[in-house]
Parts: C-alpha cells; sequence; structure tokens
C-alpha cells in the first residue's frame, strides 16, 4: 500500500508547487555557488582552508566529509556539551533524512515506480514519522535554550529562523492528522506523531478536513521550500560549511601533531 502522489490536494496545488519548487532550488543553488565562491577567493577569511580551493572541491568536500566521526556525531561539540551535541544531531540528521524522503518520494512517483510499497513504504512512514518528532524536539530545544540562557545571544532573526523550523515540523503532523480522519490508512499504525494530531482534530465536522489538509499541505510546502532557498544565506548554511571547516580542523591538528 502506497499513498498517491498529491492525495486529496485541490488540483491547482501540485502545479504551484512544482514552480515554487523550481524557484526554491534555483534561488538554493545561486546561494550556496555565490557562497562557496567567496571561499575560493580567499575573502571569507578561510583563505588557507584547503590547498587552492574550487567550487566543486568544496561542493564535494562538504558530501564526502559528512560520515566522517567529526561531522558524523559532532566529535567537537560532544567534547563540550554532550546535551548540546545531541540536539545538534537531532535536528542535523532528522533534517537530512527528511530532506532524503522528499527525494525518495519523487523517484517513486516519477522515476522508479513501486519502489514504496509494501514493507518499504512502512518503514518509510516510520523513520519519515520519528525523523519529524526528532526535528520538532531538537528546536523547541534550541528555542528554548535561548529563551533561558542569558549567555547566549539572541535576536529576533534567531528566533524567527527556529520557529520557521518548528512550524515546517508541526504542519507536517497537522497535514497527517487531517488526513488520517478523512479515511482508513493502513499506514497510520506506522506513524504515532501523526496519529496524535489526528486525535486532537477527531472532533471537526468530516467537510472540515479537507480544508484543513489543503492548508496545512500548501504552509508547510511553503515554508519548507522558503527554509531549503534561504538556507546559504542563513546560518543554517553550517550543516554545509561544518564538514569543511571540521575537516580543515582536523587536518591542521594532524599536521600540528595534535590529536
Amino acid at each position: 500500500m502506497a499513498r498517491p502522489e498529491f492525495w486529496g490536494l485541490y488540483s491547482w496545488l501540485p502545479a504551484l508547487f512544482y514552480i515554487a519548487a523550481a524557484v526554491s532550488l534555483s534561488v538554493f543553488s545561486l546561494g550556496f555557488y555565490v557562497k562557496l565562491s567567496t571561499w575560493t577567493m580567499g575573502t571569507a577569511g578561510d583563505e588557507d582552508l584547503i590547498q587552492k580551493p574550487t567550487v566543486p572541491g568544496l561542493a564535494w568536500l562538504s558530501v564526502t566529509t559528512l560520515f566522517t566521526s567529526g561531522c558524523l556525531l559532532a566529535g567537537r561539540l560532544s567534547r563540550l556539551s554532550p546535551v548540546r551535541a545531541a540536539f545538534l544531531l537531532a535536528i542535523k540528521w532528522a533534517f537530512l533524512l527528511l530532506f532524503t524522503g522528499t527525494l525518495v518520494s519523487f523517484l517513486n512517483f516519477h522515476v522508479i515506480h513501486g519502489l514504496l510499497s509494501g514493507w518499504a513504504y512502512h518503514l518509510f512512514k516510520f523513520t519519515l514519522d520519528w525523523a519529524g518528532v526528532f526535528f520538532v524536539l531538537g528546536t523547541m530545544y534550541a528555542i528554548g535554550r535561548r529563551l533561558v540562557s542569558k549567555g547566549l545571544p539572541s535576536t529576533g532573526y534567531d528566533y524567527s529562523l527556529l520557529l520557521l523550523m518548528l512550524l515546517i515540523g508541526l504542519t507536517a503532523f497537522v497535514m497527517q492528522g487531517a488526513r488520517f480522519n478523512m479515511g482508513v490508512w493502513e499506514d497510520a499504525s506506522y506513524s504515532p506523531a501523526g496519529m496524535l494530531f489526528r486525535e486532537a482534530f477527531k472532533e471537526m465536522r468530516p467537510e472540515e478536513y479537507a480544508v484543513l489538509y489543503n492548508a496545512a499541505w500548501a504552509v508547510h510546502a511553503f515554508l519548507a521550500l522558503l527554509f531549503i532557498a534561504y538556507i546559504p544565506y542563513s546560518k543554517i548554511f553550517h550543516v554545509f560549511a561544518a564538514q569543511i571547516t571540521t575537516y580543515a580542523a582536523e587536518t591542521r591538528d594532524r599536521e600540528s601533531g595534535i590529536g
């Protein structure tokens, strides 16, 4: 059993989504390229980061070093604050899982039909549901930490960015809860967070579920695409930059005989 693509949506939403997705990915790609180009010119204070860096080289390094111990387990931060590292990893890996899930869904509907079916679909739903839970919990921790920590400078920008992330996670569960109230779904038992939201909306009238579902889907899609487009221009770019700086730090340590 696998849910059809764009199930239950108003007919005009998918077309609008594809247009918005193209714009979002274009803005992201441009920002990503400009950011890495700045590093190659040595104008970002990291001119000694890597010998003769190139944009493709930095991009490749960001991906290939993602699975090194330092980046995979936030080694440097773990030594300073295990709790902060745990929540950082929750956000980071949940985001990567959810992003990968989006790509897998695209492949399932447009390239490899039937990729998500049966047990594979159930595992897919279970994994993404819990990734969403950890993403929301990690973001809530980050917001709470800024609220209670006097030693952590925080601005409206910091809170607005974290609020954007939190809304992306929550609207996905609102959408899921509305869908579960619109019929009998085999995948419902594999989405415990979605089931909680289903209970929250169970007193609504049947005709209201479709409105809520479409509204939540539209808001979730818009915020997610906005977030993706904004990554290269925000502090979230650290998700990609951390791989490069961690690699450079470890390289310098090795060359200096440290570690």
